[in-house]
């Protein structure tokens, strides 16, 4: 509509996405079911850092931006639908931030540390399945610390840093728990693939865990400079 648009929010829209296609096209979202270390290399890419680049995105905000007023003779575009959508009082609840941050941690808990990890390995749909909710997962959280537009809850920033800095401990726990677990997480699936190249599946793990560790490292460290730029565009304003 020859409005302007930020190219910040352009770039970090394709980077999200160009970070999708690269795990897809490089061999590392195929072999992910094969290898411990590989899988939590996607993993955490497609929780932490696809979800908070496509936020910065911002694609509902320019969905709102691009979309004219409706006349009652045309159909609800998509910003009407967002409207309904964002409407929706059961779906409001769901994305609560406390329902979203016990969402977001306690997966992790629940997926790697219970009988469901290997049962949703064995099946190709269903470990597809599991990736994309946790990158649902990933969207809908970030959306909350560091979220632009019209939201569902407005949460002031320094509530949104005390949410993002309250999940640090806890992947930190999940990292440290897969480094020293003492038996091997999914052992029934990846010893009855016994993929031989991958060679010795404790020190794979061992990996998986130092991976987990980086990974959320670094994603957390680019949703504070984020937040923290969006903050201090507030005070200047």
């Amino acid at each position: 509509r020859d409005r302007h648009w930020p190219l910040l929010n352009l770039l970090a829209w394709l980077a999200g996405w160009g970070l999708t296609l690269y795990l897809a096209v490089s061999g590392l979202w195929m072999y992910s079911t094969a290898v411990y270390s590989w899988h939590m290399l996607v993993h955490m890419t497609v929780n932490m850092l696809v979800p908070i680049l496509c936020v910065l995105g911002a694609p509902f905000s320019l969905i709102a931006a691009a979309s004219r007023p409706r006349t009652d003779a045309e159909p609800p575009g998509w910003a009407d639908l967002l409207d309904v959508v964002s409407g929706y009082r059961p779906l409001n609840r769901l994305l609560s931030p406390p329902v979203l941050w016990l969402n977001y941690v306690g997966s992790l808990f629940l997926v790697y540390f219970t009988p469901l990890f290997p049962w949703l390995m064995k099946y190709h749909w269903a470990h597809q399945l599991m990736l994309l909710y946790f990158m649902v997962t990933g969207f809908a959280f970030f959306s909350l610390i560091v979220g632009t537009g019209r939201q569902s809850w407005r949460l002031p920033h320094l509530v949104r840093l005390a949410l993002m800095m309250s999940i640090m401990p806890f992947h930190a726990i999940f990292a440290v728990g897969i480094m020293m677990a003492h038996s091997l997480i999914g052992a029934n699936f990846y010893s009855t693939i016994d993929v031989r190249w991958v060679g010795d599946l404790m020190n794979d793990q061992n990996i998986a865990g130092q991976i987990t560790w980086f990974t959320g490292e670094v994603p957390i460290f680019v949703a504070v400079i984020a937040l923290a730029a969006q903050w201090l565009s507030l005070i200047h304003i």
